[in-house]
């Protein structure tokens, strides 16, 4: 190391340990004026001191530098430590705050969702189809059946809102399958089915019976539901009456 390069070291750690450089200053000066004294007054130059007895100086002498420099290490590893656990808090701190963001996004995406279904949900509720239904018996002339008259239940479905219903599917209790057809706004079709043989046996015999029907559909968004109804036929003072009680409906998923 050059002299240029030791002095700007010096004046570095003067400038960074001023206590410990003084100290050590002061300290090796001392020992220094300790020996030019006892070299020049009190030194017996014909009976030398024993190489043990000179171990023994030095090692008085600079025990306390070497407990110095112990502590001084000590004190260096605490900052160090100090240090290290600053950062390991600030890191855990940062790390607990994207975590606090994380779970704050996270919140926020559900929210965002819920508001989204709900949004869809709506629009797709503005856009429902409100089916009703009624029903009758309808007495003809059948010339060519076995009793000589024909008896069918007369069904009208009614979209009594401002909304088309697609891909409409009627189920009218009997094995005729009606293909897939249109019911527009505010319109209403008429479909006939026969009674069956046990119906026809209590509507001659004037006992109560009924028939559960229903109609699924899409609405313009493509969302299916079922609405079913129940067609009851009672008798009054030999007449016969039919009701139609709505069951409600649901979204509908399962195939016909």
């Amino acid at each position: 190391m050059s002299f240029e390069k030791a002095k700007t070291f010096l004046d570095k750690y003067r400038k960074e340990h001023p206590f410990v450089f003084y100290f050590l200053l002061t300290y090796l000066g001392g020992i220094t004026l300790y020996l030019i004294i006892f070299f020049i007054w009190f030194a017996d130059y014909k009976s030398p001191m024993a190489l043990n007895e000179v171990g023994d100086f030095l090692a008085g002498a600079f025990s306390p530098i070497a407990f110095l420099f112990l502590y001084l290490g000590y004190r260096q590893n605490s900052e160090a430590l100090r240090i290290q656990a600053e950062e390991l808090r600030q890191s855990t701190e940062a790390l607990q705050l994207q975590v606090a963001e994380m779970k704050e996004s996270v919140e926020q995406q559900k929210l965002m969702g819920k508001i989204q279904e709900t949004e869809l949900e709506e629009r797709h509720n503005a856009a429902m189809p409100f089916i009703s239904s009624h029903g009758n018996i309808d007495v003809s002339s059948d010339l060519y059946g076995p009793s000589g008259q024909q008896f069918k239940f007369k069904i009208r479905f009614d979209n009594r809102s401002d909304n088309e219903a697609k891909n409409v599917f009627f189920y009218l209790g009997d094995d005729n399958n009606l293909p897939l057809s249109i019911l527009s706004k505010n319109s209403n079709r008429n479909l006939y089915s026969p009674l069956t043989g046990e119906e026809i046996t209590k509507y001659k015999s004037q006992q109560p019976f009924n028939r559960e029907i229903y109609v699924d559909f899409e609405n313009i968004y493509g969302r299916r539901f079922k609405s079913v109804f129940k067609l009851q036929c009672t008798f009054l003072n030999g007449s016969p009456q039919v009701f139609t009680e709505d069951l409600g409906m649901t979204k509908y998923t399962q195939p016909h």
